[in-house]
């Protein structure tokens, strides 16, 4: 197991220095010690309608995007073999409000390996700056991870409302963004350079020590017509879906 590696802040926003085995205890721990709504009489699938909360103007595009592709109800065919559709979006994790610093699934979704999908969606900045990088992105999404497992038979039970059966196997972890988010973020689609390559090295590293697989993917746009006064928001047009090189 190698350190973060020094010069991958600059371009990822991750933190040098930073060990996989700190990561592997913390995911053991808060798999060990994760709340559970079952237990507290409440759902994962909250039963949304796929129309958002806010009426009026709003520049919630992630949240607008993440409603618009669970609204499409279709399979998506994976760039690296299978497929996998969205069942729901902002899915609660947290089971009391003491449970903090604890959010919900962008996305949670199922591929036809019948392997359960968390997603971290994420889209351009409109202004200056990178926003969110991956390295927070994929902190983010291991902490749910660590959750889910522990859940996991419940959520499989619920899902079953969707007409799938979920393996009882840890989840996927899958950061999902818009090709020009990958480019803010210093990624390039043609030729990986060293720090994508480090990257790639470091994922690795947390696949073989934790036993979660990552997958990232990029859409060409997300042009999201938002969901306004009681509408349902929609992809204008449907985006097309490939995989990010990371070597």
């Amino acid at each position: 197991m190698s350190n973060f590696p020094e010069h991958y802040p600059a371009l990822f926003g991750g933190g040098a220095g930073f060990e996989i085995e700190d990561l592997r205890r913390e995911y053991i721990s808060l798999r060990e010690n994760a709340p559970s709504r079952t237990l507290r009489g409440k759902r994962y699938f909250v039963g949304h309608d796929g129309i958002p909360s806010s009426r009026g103007y709003t520049n919630r595009r992630e949240e607008h995007s993440a409603i618009a592709l669970v609204n499409l109800q279709q399979d998506w065919e994976h760039p690296l073999g299978g497929s996998f559709r969205f069942l729901d979006y902002q899915v609660p994790l947290k089971a009391r409000q003491s449970d903090g610093g604890i959010g919900k699934i962008d996305i949670v979704g199922v591929n036809s390996k019948g392997r359960l999908i968390l997603v971290e969606l994420k889209v351009e900045s409109k202004h200056s700056g990178r926003g969110d990088s991956p390295f927070s992105a994929l902190l983010q999404g291991l902490r749910y991870a660590a959750i889910v497992e522990a859940n996991l038979k419940a959520i499989a039970a619920e899902a079953r409302g969707f007409g799938v059966e979920i393996r009882e196997t840890a989840p996927v972890v899958q950061l999902l963004a818009t090709e020009a988010w990958w480019l803010q973020q210093g990624f390039n689609f043609s030729a990986a350079g060293n720090s994508q390559k480090y990257f790639a090295d470091f994922i690795d590293d947390i696949e073989r020590e934790i036993g979660i697989t990552f997958e990232f993917l990029a859409f060409d746009h997300l042009n999201v017509v938002f969901g306004l006064d009681g509408e349902k928001p929609r992809l204008d047009p449907i985006p097309s879906l490939r995989a990010v090189p990371l070597r």
